[in-house]
């Protein structure tokens, strides 16, 4: 009865376009990062992740016969085989459906309403947040209990933020609005309270991905921008962090491993 009663967490919708975020961290630098391409074939698919227990990037070819798996220290690389059709790829692909871990409990999206899951409720949900955008690329930190789901129509960020320790009414759930002209591509944690945004940007002709470097603010439940990070000649249609400076983007132009 308890978990029924509970307060939801309190919701703030506000501007996050470039101009704000210019003037809220004015000293986050833009710099141009440094590019490798370690696989010329075309990534579409968004098939692509890496692999953190065995230091290997994994993406699936385009024909879908076949998974490379490329080791980030020894730069050797293998092909294997996948059997099994549809079923074999769903391995391969991200889940924006099923329950997303914490420490705490899961978080599990369902028909636009957000559910938090502690792990000693009995599969009774804590809260039940309405979502009024239909969401894509939902991670979490799993060391926190962090949430955040990217809407592209309209580009928005929903960030849930309770930290370990903080009290249920201490959790907040922001909806950021980002530039019209931008198209998000992922967010995903790379170190305890840091993490990773991608954007696509710039145009047909002359396209640039952008990696934000973002830091939790535990103060005030928000993320800050720490840096930027561009990639010019790219679209990116799949991000996999290593560490957060190393992360590894899939493109029409192949796969490429980017350091900053």
């Amino acid at each position: 009865m308890a978990a029924s009663f509970a307060l939801p967490p309190k919701v703030v919708e506000r501007s996050w376009t470039q101009e704000e975020r210019q003037k809220l961290y004015p000293s986050a630098s833009v710099s141009a990062a440094n590019v490798e391409v370690i696989n010329p074939d075309p990534q579409f698919n968004g098939l692509f992740r890496y692999d953190r227990a065995r230091d290997e990037l994994v993406w699936v070819k385009a024909d879908g016969n076949e998974a490379v798996h490329w080791n980030s220290r020894t730069r050797a690389s293998h092909t294997k085989t996948l059997k099994g059709g549809e079923r074999t790829l769903d391995a391969y692909r991200p889940d924006t459906g099923a329950r997303l871990k914490t420490k705490r409990g899961s978080w599990e999206l369902l028909k636009n309403v957000l559910y938090f899951i502690p792990d000693s409720s009995d599969g009774n949900p804590l809260w039940n947040l309405p979502v009024a955008d239909d969401l894509v690329n939902l991670q979490v930190d799993k060391d926190r209990s962090t949430w955040m789901g990217l809407s592209t129509h309209p580009n928005k960020l929903y960030h849930l933020f309770w930290i370990p320790g903080s009290r249920r009414d201490e959790a907040l759930l922001e909806v950021l609005n980002w530039d019209v002209a931008g198209e998000l591509v992922a967010w995903q944690p790379c170190a305890e309270g840091k993490s990773i945004l991608s954007e696509n940007t710039g145009t047909s002709a002359e396209p640039v991905v952008k990696l934000y470097s973002l830091r939790a603010n535990d103060k005030i439940r928000t993320l800050d921008v720490e840096s930027v990070a561009e990639v010019k000649g790219y679209s990116a249609t799949a991000v996999a962090p290593r560490t957060c400076s190393e992360v590894y983007l899939a493109t029409a132009k192949g796969v490429l491993r980017v350091s900053r």
